[in-house]
């Protein structure tokens, strides 16, 4: 990240302002899930360069949105197994491949989606791309608090940072 980020001055202390002020709000706020990952990366957001820095905070905030879409899931009726299934075939029916999305093969899951009707013959189905879709909604509204101190004028300027970094970073801001 050092030498790929090393010439995106202005951008980066673009986000690492922004996003340090949404970390901040993101420690003030109760955790997003049961035994919180954010929790852990917003501790140690400090590094002496700013590429550093920026990782971290995008890191944590990520972390912020993984915490809030466990919630989600769990509020769903969704263990991890059968969460990763559902996902899995989720992005199938969207023709999408994600790197390490694919392991393990969601097996045995598939038949327990089945049983609850969201997914039929190993695809998902109309009510699973209903759940999933509602799993993300959910997770938009968990993940909200954390930007609702930010006006819309810094939050252009946090998503134009952002896309202005190589690799386009993206924190999974809501909507």
């Amino acid at each position: 990240m050092e030498q790929s980020w090393a010439g995106a001055g202005e951008p980066l202390a673009t986000v690492e302002e922004i996003a340090g002020a949404v970390v901040d709000r993101g420690r003030q706020l109760p955790p997003a899930a049961e035994a919180p990952v954010f929790t852990l990366f917003a501790a140690v957001c400090e590094r002496p360069t700013l590429p550093g820095r920026v990782l971290r905070l995008i890191t944590a905030v990520r972390y912020r949105r993984a915490d809030a879409h466990r919630a989600a899931l769990a509020a769903a009726g969704l263990d991890f197994r059968a969460a990763h299934a559902l996902n899995v075939l989720w992005d199938r029916h969207r023709g999408l491949t994600r790197l390490g999305q694919g392991f393990p093969e969601p097996g045995s899951s598939v038949a327990l989606l089945e049983q609850r009707g969201l997914a039929e013959r190993g695809t998902i189905s109309e009510s699973g791309l209903t759940l999933r879709e509602e799993v993300e909604r959910d997770t938009d509204r968990r993940i909200a608090p954390l930007y609702e101190h930010l006006d819309q004028p810094s939050r252009g300027r946090f998503l134009a940072a952002l896309a202005a970094l190589p690799g386009a970073a993206h924190p999974g801001l809501p909507g």
